[in-house]
């Protein structure tokens, strides 16, 4: 849980970093101190970039955060089709799960209980999904 909060925040302080960059480069802008022509396209960019990092990686984990605040989860069962290059996410069923990766270490093709989030589909905890049924013979 600590691993989110600070991902979280770490999300939150670099959306807060580019907001503050491309208000400078506006304020540049708006005083006419812009020397070259592609200053004016860097708001544009910036803006660009901001508004996808909120969407994708901050409005997310906020709206997330009650859940985990409340232990409230969703759970589902899959096999893993991959994992990220960074062991920080999973492909389960088409679905992609992020999580803690000093915590988790999945391999591919492993059969997993997923405890996520919701929104931000941050998996709590991958537990090993085995089948309790024996064949008789």
């Amino acid at each position: 849980m600590v691993y989110y909060f600070l991902n979280f925040a770490v999300h939150s302080l670099i959306s807060f970093l580019l907001l503050f960059i491309m208000l400078h480069y506006v304020s540049v802008i708006r005083a006419h101190k812009a020397k070259k022509g592609f200053v004016f396209l860097f708001p544009v960019v910036i803006t660009v970039v901001f508004l996808f990092q909120v969407t994708e990686s901050v409005i997310p984990r906020a709206l997330d955060c009650i859940y985990i605040l409340k232990s409230e989860y969703t759970v589902s069962v899959g096999t893993v089709q991959s994992v990220g290059y960074l062991n920080h996410s999973i492909v389960v069923d088409d679905e992609t799960y992020y999580f803690n990766p000093f915590a988790f270490k999945p391999q591919k093709g492993d059969e997993l209980i997923i405890k996520y989030t919701p929104n931000s589909r941050y998996a709590i905890d991958l537990e090993p999904a085995f089948d309790d049924q024996t064949e008789s013979d």
